[in-house]
């Protein structure tokens, strides 16, 4: 704003905390490693100071200068040292708030989960979107989680940054199923492990700018150190087993298309078994229960780990010409254990489970054709929800209903 003025001003959480001990153009953010700044701390002094300048030097008539005295956290806070320098000679205005106030807003903040509602956009931009939408189980799960993510995530597709771990968990996915195709290649012998080594080194290597030099040695070290006791426990010498990996897959059920990604497919006879690999431990998914089944208590809907499981059950089912039965569907852990064992989790789909996702599905589906996607969940640690809240861009803020809402897919049976 700046070169323009206004009647009033409110320059508001003009605190030391969020001056002097914020860094310059942050916005919680952080330039990697090898972008280097020369500016002293003088000269970052001097820039917040021509930045609080001009934020003051916009009111024409009444200025109001405010800082919070505590912390939400009931740390004391201090006033900026631009705030400070103002205020010699002058004293202070306090403004008492009335208790009933206060315990108004607190009640806003911390006491009710509130629903951030997002303005609806343009029809012809939403169906430009949806034209062409197929369900994969990443979009249910994040429709269930939230609306807004789905909204974001898998609508929108607003691009983010990849994290260390993500990056690391793509580098060790491309490094096996390279490593499977070169095998069955070969006659169904498996190559030497430098083989494998070499391409997760590689893929490391070409996406190096999402980590830091020191966050790369240590990713590449651990990386290897678990594909080298994978090859020990599973690649050695002739394989009988006849292995596809990254096969997409795509079906219709209800009139509603699917679409999914198997990471590997062994095939046993008239039987396969999908696997998906998974990075991290199953120790730690379980305690997310990621395996939980619909109408556990902390996981109404299902844990993601297992709905991915009865989605790609589904998917498989309704393949073209299928002439195999699917025997189970497998979650390998690439990571060892504490024991230095690698975890496998078997999961084995049953009837009533197909029928909970089912309609899982269905509902979905059609709240997302009917465009109910614009209100969050609202829990307090959703990212989208608190985007859209922090931000101010909600037009609307909806109290959660306090009673337990049915799961979806509990009760509907859906029968293709």
């Amino acid at each position: 704003s700046k070169g323009l003025e206004y009647t009033y001003v409110f320059f508001i959480s003009c605190s030391s905390n969020l001056w002097e001990g914020k860094r310059k153009n942050s916005q919680g953010y952080r330039l990697p490693p090898n972008v280097f700044t020369a500016e002293t701390p003088e000269e970052k002094e001097e820039e917040l100071r021509r930045l609080f300048f001009v934020a003051v030097t916009r009111a024409e008539k009444h200025l109001y200068i405010s800082y919070p005295a505590m912390s939400n956290e009931g740390k004391e806070l201090e006033a900026s040292r631009f705030l400070a320098e103002m205020m010699e000679g002058h004293e202070p205005e306090k403004v008492p708030i009335p208790e009933e106030t206060i315990l108004k807003y607190s009640k806003l903040r911390y006491g009710i989960v509130q629903k951030p509602e997002l303005a609806k956009a343009e029809e012809d931009f939403v169906e430009g979107l949806l034209n062409g939408f197929k369900m994969n189980v990443t979009a249910l799960n994040n429709f269930l989680d939230c609306p807004l993510k789905f909204y974001y995530n898998n609508l929108v597709r607003i691009p983010g940054a990849v994290s260390e771990s993500a990056q690391f968990g793509t580098a060790m996915h491309d490094a096996l199923s390279s490593f499977y195709n070169r095998m069955m290649e070969n006659d169904r012998v498996y190559p030497p492990k430098e083989e494998l080594l070499t391409r997760f080194q590689w893929h490391m290597q070409n996406n190096r700018q999402v980590f830091t030099p020191e966050s790369l040695t240590r990713f590449t070290e651990y990386g290897m150190k678990c594909l080298e006791a994978f090859y020990e426990e599973y690649f050695k010498g002739h394989s009988d087993e006849f292995i596809r990996t990254e096969i997409p897959m795509e079906a219709v059920m209800n009139d509603i298309p699917l679409k999914g990604f198997a990471d590997k497919i062994q095939y046993w006879g008239n039987e396969v078994v999908i696997t998906d690999f998974k990075t991290g431990s199953l120790e730690k998914a379980n305690r997310r229960f990621e395996f939980a089944e619909a109408e556990h208590p902390k996981k109404p809907h299902g844990g993601n780990y297992w709905r991915q499981a009865v989605f790609y059950k589904l998917l498989f089912d309704r393949q073209r010409g299928k002439a195999k039965e699917l025997r189970s569907i497998e979650f390998h852990f690439i990571e060892p254990n504490a024991q230095n064992n690698f975890d496998i989790r078997k999961i084995n789909v049953l009837p009533e489970h197909e029928e909970i996702v089912k309609a899982q599905i269905t509902d979905t589906w059609q709240r997302i054709q009917s465009r109910d996607f614009y209100t969050g969940c609202g829990k307090e640690d959703c990212h989208w929800c608190n985007f859209v809240k922090d931000n101010k861009i909600a037009v609307a803020l909806h109290e959660a209903s306090e009673e337990i809402e049915e799961p979806v897919g509990s009760l509907l049976k859906v029968v293709d």
